[in-house]
């Protein structure tokens, strides 16, 4: 359960409805700032990715605009060929079209090349900038 002051904050307006959660962080929504109502949610690679949708406290319906994948593999899963192929989909699949269908998303992903043709190596010898 959420800290008391999280379900009364407010500023010189009404509430900001601000929020967080072992996975989720919902920034206050302050007028002006170009931070209001942002979110932040961890899911890891293997977990429950797709449907990513939030819906805000005025009925709008929000999807992911930037994704952040950091470190997708893990040693065991770089000496699979199967478990390569399988994150590379989830990454290209399920990832990448967060958006919603046909709407472009910002995503960036930090990661070790932990050996020559892992999921990792090939899609970042495929970026271009």
């Amino acid at each position: 359960m959420p800290p008391p002051t999280q379900m009364r904050q407010a500023t010189t307006n009404p509430a900001t409805h601000i929020g967080w959660a072992a996975d989720e962080i919902i920034l206050p929504a302050i007028p002006g700032s170009r931070a209001a109502g942002a979110i932040v949610r961890v899911t890891g690679i293997t977990g429950n990715i797709r449907g990513a949708i939030h819906t805000r406290s005025s009925g709008e319906s929000i999807r992911p605009s930037l994704v952040i994948t950091d470190d997708p593999q893990t040693d065991q899963s770089a000496r699979s060929p199967s478990q390569c192929a399988q994150r590379e989909s989830v990454i290209s699949g399920a990832i990448l079209n967060l958006a919603g269908p046909g709407r472009k998303i910002a995503a960036v992903m930090p990661c070790t090349v932990i050996a020559y043709q892992t999921g990792a190596a090939r899609i970042g010898a495929a970026v271009r900038y």
